[in-house]
């Protein structure tokens, strides 16, 4: 089986690589991947077969699932989540995929604005562990 519509936004250099990265390796002509910033400078020479990149979040409707590469937490959360978000945009049951980095309190938060979503009782994201401390060397 395989994912029509990925998505990814934030496209600094990790966000890059990924979202090439993502094009590069489409199983189908079908898949695509949009790939989403709003700065329009960083869409320069962004080019793949299947690639899309683009500034307008519209591109990203109906995304069965979305790789998210942004600065901080609270960028996560507006972007999803804010007056414009893009969660009320996702397919039915989409995976997002959290590359960023934000702080462990933020990323529950944001967790729980999955379980209330009305949009879709199956829309779920999981929140990473913390990660449990190595004893020193």
């Amino acid at each position: 089986m395989t994912t029509e519509h990925i998505a990814l936004i934030g496209l600094g250099a990790m966000g890059r690589s990924v979202a090439l990265h993502l094009a590069n390796k489409r199983e189908a002509d079908s898949e695509k991947v949009v790939a989403l910033d709003a700065d329009p400078a960083r869409l320069e020479g962004l080019v793949a077969p299947g690639l899309v990149a683009t500034t307008d979040r519209e591109r990203i409707a109906g995304a069965e699932v979305l790789f998210l590469c942004l600065p901080d937490g609270d960028v996560v959360e507006t972007v999803l989540f804010g007056a414009d978000g893009v969660a009320a945009r996702l397919a039915d049951g989409a995976i997002v995929v959290d590359l960023s980095t934000p702080r462990t309190a933020r990323r529950w938060r944001s967790a729980g604005h999955w379980r209330h979503r009305e949009k879709s009782s199956s829309m779920r994201r999981s929140p990473a562990r913390p990660r449990e401390r190595r004893p020193a060397r």
